[in-house]
């Protein structure tokens, strides 16, 4: 669930006022690879520090993400304050 606010918030951020619709594939791809290389790193960092670096985590980080994209792509006209 922490990935689905972390693309959510990346995704606000990019977004931004005055932001075309032909940004939009543009800014959820970039939102996925910077969450993807965050969620990364922070499994790196774990295996490291002697805790188990367990790449099933980042698959559940990409889950959350995907999850939250179909959220945005479900339900982002029916709130007309976030429409693009």
């Amino acid at each position: 669930m922490m990935y689905f606010g972390v693309w959510t918030l990346l995704v606000w951020k990019f977004k931004g006022p005055g932001r075309l619709n032909h940004d939009r594939r543009k800014i959820f791809t970039w939102s996925i690879v910077i969450a993807l290389f965050m969620g990364g790193s922070i499994e790196y960092l774990q295996g490291q520090t002697g805790r188990a670096m367990d790449w099933t985590d980042q698959l559940a980080n990409f889950g959350g993400m995907l999850l939250a994209w179909w959220f945005w792509i479900k339900f982002e006209y029916k709130w007309p304050m976030y429409k693009w």
